[in-house]
């Protein structure tokens, strides 16, 4: 008995990471909008809400894909929720045909924006901008972006090809 105790009581921080990351399935949502991560490793650190993903990490949610060698996921304790994604070392995200990289992304909840930031830069078929930072506010469908200090932003627009009648 006591090595089921034993087994119980070690894995709780897993299984509580495991539901916390496919809440989206369970409410009833599209399974899509679950979070599905892969790693090398994983450690939950329960206690501080930090769930750590390390080693040729993805992490797919919906058509959006996020590549990096680290991951740390914050989570509330009490209710599970999502809080922060930061992402380190040769981030690329892609969604469609939007390529994002740099060298650190952070995801907050609270706002629903990504910072990239260390040689950032955005990518849209021809179209780029890029930047040492760039946010992206999700939900107001707009981004700011910075040069490097005493630096310039640099960006190309392609025209639109025009149609024939």
């Amino acid at each position: 008995m006591n090595v089921n105790r034993r087994f119980f009581w070690g894995t709780p921080p897993v299984l509580l990471l495991f539901l916390m990351l496919t809440v989206g399935a369970v409410q009833g949502q599209d399974p899509a909008d679950s979070l599905h991560v892969t790693s090398q490793r994983l450690e939950v650190l329960d206690a501080q809400g930090l769930a750590l993903f390390t080693g040729d990490v993805v992490a797919r949610r919906g058509d959006t894909t996020l590549y990096a060698e680290t991951m740390r996921v914050y989570y509330d304790q009490q209710t599970r929720k999502l809080l922060k994604i930061e992402a380190v070392q040769d981030v690329r995200v892609i969604q469609g045909d939007r390529v994002a990289t740099s060298q650190a992304a952070t995801y907050e909840t609270r706002d629903a924006s990504i910072l990239l930031t260390g040689g950032a830069r955005v990518n849209q078929g021809d179209n780029f901008v890029e930047g040492e930072q760039i946010v992206l506010y999700l939900d107001q469908n707009r981004s700011v972006v910075e040069g490097p200090s005493g630096g310039r932003v640099n960006a190309v627009f392609q025209s639109a090809p025009e149609s024939s009648p």
